[in-house]
């Protein structure tokens, strides 16, 4: 039946993930693949099924399918545009299957998998957990909780809470199998907020084989680092009758330092996630025609997206740049070289972040959006060089007229 779901695959493809939640299809199918020869699923209803078991969603407006995700909607509203999807797939789905002749028992199995896949409540038969298992290992998956984490920004532990209490439900997996893998991604996920876990985890990881956290996610660190000597200047002039006439404009200082360590702080996140992004793609299957006109369709996007990050860890370094100029001119001449050191830090931070951005560039087919985000990287690099020398400069005298 291998030639029957490649076929099947292909003819999905068009109508797969519609909510802004690229990787769901091929995702949920590995899984359910696992899960078949694990638990003795039929092969010949569960993969059809999570093939097809989202298409629905194409029937329906941007605006409808991604209401579903709106934390202020109704549980009774939620369900209606869950209905409407889960009817509409039905429909597609049969004419996907009928179209290819794919035999009437095994189509009107799917069909029932399908029909409430979203709002069943309790399960019918193992070939229906199955396919409900492989959906909802997707929430757990680093794509699928990054997925979440795009639209929920800064509430990883909030999720992570979410998905235990959901598996501690005793209806809420099927099999054994899918709530050991269940656990074992959940226990992969927490691992993974590296701004949350102690610096030794951070360090050990960076060391290991694993491509990722990389030289981006470095970048942010470094750049983090930076707007903290900030604040630390900032927090070591606060109250201090020395300064009162500054102390406004320190208070500024501070507020901003903090917002670019925050940002910072996620973008160190961020990159992670759009390195496995890009992964993903390059792991993406290429055995059927489908596949490969998939796998180039996203690849391009997902160059541009790994571009992304480190140009705004650049941009975001130039802020650092320019904070740490005020600090050494207005903060407490005490913690004067900490201004330059975060200004050193910063240049660190945007020289990383440009080769980020041009290893990425490398491979980018439009030549025009490789020179226009190269030019905006170029333009920040003179901009931190130009206030790393000032700064420099401003701080050895400081330091040398005996001031510090």
């Amino acid at each position: 039946m291998k030639d029957a779901f490649d076929r099947i695959w292909d003819l999905a493809l068009p109508y797969q993930d519609q909510r802004d939640d690229p990787g769901h299809a091929e995702i949920t199918l590995h899984y359910a693949k696992t899960l078949v020869e694990s638990e003795n699923g039929n092969p010949d209803v569960v993969l059809p099924a999570i093939i097809l078991h989202d298409v629905g969603y194409s029937q329906l407006t941007k605006e409808r399918r991604l209401k579903v995700f709106d934390r202020d909607l109704k549980d009774e509203e939620r369900r209606v545009v869950q209905r409407e999807h889960e009817e509409a797939g039905v429909e597609l789905a049969r004419q996907i299957l009928e179209g290819m002749s794919y035999p009437a028992d095994l189509t009107g199995e799917i069909l029932e998998v399908i029909s409430q896949h979203d709002t069943r409540k309790g399960f019918i038969s193992r070939n229906e957990g199955l396919v409900r298992d492989a959906d909802k290992l997707w929430r757990f998956s680093r794509r699928g909780f990054d997925t979440g984490l795009k639209r929920r920004p800064g509430e990883a532990p909030r999720m992570i809470e979410r998905l235990q209490s959901d598996l501690e439900k005793p209806d809420y997996i099927y099999s054994e199998t899918a709530r050991r893998m269940a656990r074992e991604e959940l226990d992969a996920r927490r691992a993974e907020r590296y701004i949350d876990q102690p610096l030794r985890f951070f360090m050990d990881r960076l060391a290991s084989k694993s491509p990722e956290p990389g030289g981006g996610s470095v970048a942010a660190l470094v750049g983090a680092l930076g707007a903290a000597l900030v604040s630390m200047v900032a927090n070591l002039t606060l109250e201090k009758e020395k300064y009162v006439a500054v102390q406004a404009q320190i208070k500024a200082l501070l507020e901003e330092s903090e917002t670019l360590r925050t940002d910072m702080q996620d973008l160190m996140q961020k990159d992670t996630e759009a390195y496995r992004a890009l992964s993903e793609v390059y792991r993406m299957n290429r055995d059927t025609e489908g596949e490969r006109a998939g796998r180039n369709a996203r690849l391009q996007d997902a160059l541009k997206k790994a571009c992304e990050v480190p140009l705004e860890i650049g941009a975001k370094s130039l802020g650092v740049a320019r904070l740490a100029q005020r600090a050494a001119e207005i903060g407490n001449v005490a913690a004067v070289s900490d201004a330059g050191v975060a200004v050193l830090l910063a240049r660190a931070c945007a020289e990383a972040a440009a080769l980020n951005v041009k290893i990425n560039l490398n491979k980018i087919k439009d030549v025009g959006y490789s020179r226009e985000t190269w030019a905006r990287m170029q333009d920040v690099l003179v901009g931190v060089s130009n206030l790393e020398a000032a700064v420099i400069e401003l701080t050895y005298k400081k330091l040398a007229t005996g001031m510090a």
